[in-house]
């Protein structure tokens, strides 16, 4: 195979609790991800003129997206790379860019995973999906979902992930301040204490029980939270003037996805109200939750 377009899907965090943090500094977590159908489109060629990778980035949010070896996929290419054998190396990768990024959305581990996945066809490499996941583990937290990209209850630093499949449709109306914000600055001004660990012990135990069902009940939503919301808002608090705005559409429920700073407001229907974006609002969109 020469040629291969594929879809890099962004994701939703439907609550998000910290509910440890280990002594290397890294915190531990219970989440459900949720894929939605936005997404960037990523067009594979293999080109015998090249010697290595090759990013040309279009899109609404391309200036996001940097066409270096800063891209996290070329971080996977290399990953790849070196485990090819006697595989041709050139290769030219289109990106249109349609997730913005610093959004808590997964744009770009979205983009890394989607190419492990396709590199893994393209090069005829035949690694299981599990080799893939490690391998895309060591790239970014997220990466390892975004393998499968299914619905899934998140726990650990990430790497544990148990997917289920919803038993219901879900549509997602996301919005995102001008301004995004880093993961690390997040986490670094994130304080746990024993107050908030014994409470989210409890609130895991709420998403394991969501997830088992399949989130099959909507009006069980409304509870859950994000543990970063806080923080983030403080840091930028663009992100509670999107969010009073998608709290006017009246939805299930409505938190910040991952470290922010897009903001999103579930629905069991397809919303028909219109949404005026305004100030400072630059990013918003409709989109379905992917059932799995």
């Amino acid at each position: 195979m020469k040629e291969l377009t594929i879809k890099a899907h962004a994701k939703i965090n439907l609550g998000l609790y910290i509910t440890g943090k280990r002594d290397n500094g890294f915190h531990e977590l219970c989440s459900i991800f949720l894929p939605v159908e936005l997404h960037d489109t990523m067009h594979i060629k293999m080109d015998e003129g090249l010697s290595t990778l090759r990013i040309r980035v279009s899109g609404p949010y391309a200036d996001q997206c940097p066409s270096d070896e800063k891209n996290i996929v070329f971080k996977a290419y290399n990953k790849l790379r070196a485990l090819k054998n006697g595989v041709p190396l050139g290769l030219d990768l289109q990106i249109e860019k349609n997730i913005p990024a610093e959004a808590g959305l997964g744009g770009g581990s979205s983009d890394a995973a989607a190419f492990l996945v396709a590199l893994n066809t393209m090069w005829g490499l035949h690694l299981p999906m599990d080799e893939l996941k490690a391998i895309g583990a060591t790239l970014g937290a997220d990466v390892p979902f975004f393998i499968d990209s299914k619905p899934a209850l998140v726990k650990g630093i990430g790497d544990i992930i148990r997917p289920f499949e919803l038993k219901r449709d879900y549509w997602a109306v996301i919005a995102k301040p001008r301004k995004g914000l880093s993961t690390a600055q997040v986490y670094k001004e994130f304080t746990l204490d024993l107050t908030l660990k014994t409470r989210n012990a409890k609130h895991s135990e709420l998403l394991e029980s969501l997830s088992f069902q399949g989130l099959n009940k909507a009006e069980e939503l409304g509870p859950l939270s994000n543990d970063l919301e806080r923080v983030s808002s403080a840091v930028l608090p663009e992100i509670r003037d999107v969010r009073d705005s998608l709290e006017k559409m009246r939805p299930i429920v409505c938190m910040m996805s991952g470290s922010g700073s897009a903001v999103f407001a579930l629905f069991d229907k397809e919303p028909e109200l219109e949404f005026q974006a305004e100030e400072p609002t630059w990013f918003f969109c409709t989109t379905k939750v992917m059932r799995g």
